[in-house]
Parts: C-alpha cells; sequence; structure tokens
C-alpha cells in the first residue's frame, strides 16, 4: 500500500511538472505571436486600435452621420494636411479616419525606414485593418478617398477586397510614369537611395497650407518606395482592370487637375473612358493642379465630392 501511494504521489508530480512545463511553452508563444502583432507593419492589436479611434472623428450630429470616410494621402505627405477636409465632412455629418501611411507622419517607428516599404501590398492590408476598425464601429457605408498615391492604394483595394461602398480619386496615375521608369533605370531598385520628391510645394498647388500644417511631410522616398507603389501597384491594377474586363468594382468619382505637371489629367480621362461600369463620374478642373484637395478652389472640390458622396447614399 505504501508503495503504490508513492508511485502514484510521483506519478502526480510529473503530471504537475508536465503541466507547467505545458502551460510555459503556451505562455511563451502567445508572447510570441503577440510581439509579432504588435510590432508588425500591420499592428493588429492595441496601439494600432489606439491610433484609429484617436483619428476616427465623428459627424458633427453623430447620431445622424451618412457615412464613413477614409482619406488616404499621397507620398511624402501626413494625415495633418487633410484636417481641413475632415473637418468639411465631419460638419456635413460624415464620420471620417484620416490616417498616416506607414513609414509616414506620425507612423514612422524608425526614423532610418522612414518613405521606405518591403511589399507592394502592405498599405493595401494596412487600409483593410481600417476597414475592420470602422465595420466594428458602426453599419455605415465606408467610402474610400485618395490622392495620387493614395488613389493608387484604393484602385488595388477595392478589387481585392471589394468590402467598402464608393471610391474618390483624386489625381490618379492609371499607368506607369515615364518618370517612374527613369529612376528605376538609374538606381538598384531594392537600394536606400532617396529620392526627392515634390518638394516645392506649390508645384502640386498646396498653396492654401500653412507651414504648421505640412510640418510631418517626408522630402525624400527610397527607390524601393517608388518601385512597390508607382511600378508593382500600378501594375497590379492593370492587370485587374484587364481580368475584369474593364468593369470596376465599385462606384468611382474621379478628379483631376489640367494643369497637373506630375500626374497628367489624361490619366483619370482614359481610365474614366476604359471604365465600362455604369456608376462613375469624372470631373476635370481647367484650372488644377496636382492637389485639388488643398488648390486655391478647394472648396468648390469640397462641394464636388459633397455631392456625389449624397448621391450614392440615396440610391
Amino acid at each position: 500500500m505504501y508503495n503504490s501511494k508513492k508511485i502514484y504521489n510521483q506519478n502526480s508530480k510529473n503530471n504537475n511538472l508536465l503541466l507547467i512545463k505545458i502551460l510555459f511553452i503556451i505562455i511563451i508563444f502567445f508572447i510570441f505571436i503577440f510581439k509579432i502583432l504588435n510590432f508588425s507593419n500591420f499592428r493588429l492589436l492595441g496601439y494600432n486600435n489606439v491610433r484609429l479611434l484617436n483619428n476616427f472623428k465623428q459627424a458633427i450630429e453623430p447620431q445622424m452621420a451618412k457615412a464613413n470616410i477614409i482619406i488616404t494621402h499621397d507620398m511624402g505627405e501626413s494625415s495633418q494636411e487633410y484636417e481641413r477636409l475632415t473637418n468639411f465632412l465631419n460638419t456635413n455629418n460624415f464620420n471620417t479616419l484620416n490616417y498616416d501611411l506607414i513609414n509616414h507622419g506620425q507612423n514612422i517607428q524608425n526614423p532610418d525606414k522612414a518613405g521606405d516599404i518591403e511589399d507592394s501590398q502592405i498599405f493595401i492590408n494596412y487600409l483593410h485593418n481600417i476597414v475592420m476598425f470602422l465595420k466594428r464601429q458602426n453599419n455605415l457605408k465606408i467610402f474610400l478617398l485618395g490622392h495620387s498615391l493614395g488613389s493608387t492604394i484604393n484602385n488595388c483595394y477595392v478589387y481585392k477586397f471589394q468590402d467598402i461602398d464608393g471610391v474618390i480619386n483624386i489625381a490618379t496615375s492609371s499607368k506607369i510614369l515615364n518618370k517612374t521608369r527613369e529612376i528605376l533605370e538609374s538606381n538598384n531598385i531594392n537600394s536606400n537611395t532617396k529620392i526627392i520628391i515634390m518638394n516645392n510645394y506649390a508645384e502640386s498647388q498646396r498653396l492654401t497650407l500653412q507651414q504648421a500644417e505640412i510640418t510631418n511631410k517626408i522630402n525624400t522616398v527610397t527607390t524601393r518606395f517608388i518601385y512597390h507603389t508607382m511600378f508593382l501597384m500600378i501594375t497590379q491594377f492593370q492587370e485587374y482592370l484587364i481580368n475584369y474586363e474593364f468593369n470596376y468594382p465599385k462606384p468611382i468619382f474621379l478628379l483631376h487637375g489640367q494643369q497637373d505637371k506630375i500626374i497628367p489629367f489624361e490619366h483619370s480621362q482614359e481610365l474614366f473612358e476604359l471604365i465600362k461600369s455604369p456608376n462613375k463620374h469624372f470631373k476635370l478642373y481647367y484650372q488644377g493642379n496636382h492637389n485639388l484637395l488643398n488648390n486655391t478652389f478647394y472648396t468648390f472640390v469640397y462641394k464636388d465630392i459633397l455631392e456625389w458622396l449624397s448621391y450614392q447614399i440615396s440610391i
């Protein structure tokens, strides 16, 4: 009897040690997973949700909110430059989420990585996290609004996920720019060579911005960044268009300035003509340069966007 009890106690002790080891391994595993999620480019937990919540601004009358608008800025810019737009939309009872692209603005975790990305899908997947965040906040329609690079991200996103209700694209690049080809031909694609981008704010018609509104901008991006965004992502969008027989999955509103010296207005015009989907609109601004949202006549652009949104909500 004594020996049996001793053996039982020993077995029980061994089982307890085994359980402790298993629990320890499980804890280490979850810590490892948390580290990956929390510090990767997608930062799905904690910190990222707090950031998104801070960037989410409700309509002036939250109970009367009409839709959610996600604003995606151009390369080198930051969400700071679109605060005036978010205020306008909020005043007209739209919720907004105005965010910084990865390695831009206040979304730079490592200064050495500013203006750099390693994967063409990073921005698209990051935007998907934002859409999922908004879907948890309310059941309102979601519209994407993007300027230049932001519009390229929108174009790729709408084909990959198709979980939003419409797209507003300003200064869309629908094909590879000659300037992009020149940069890639003269530099190693995977190098950290810094390319100066739109250092002259007057050139891109950001004339109405004050110095305090552009403190988060960056002046350079890497060759790798140019390759992934202005080459691979645009190529991907072109392939989507062809594979979908030139049908655009969601309602689209294209806006472009006829005096745009960075992305010629023909990009948006030709894209509009190619798209077979019936719910498409195109507005060309004769005096407009690259950045219509911060142009000297931005109030007219805002009004056109508001009218389009109101129409899409009503149908």
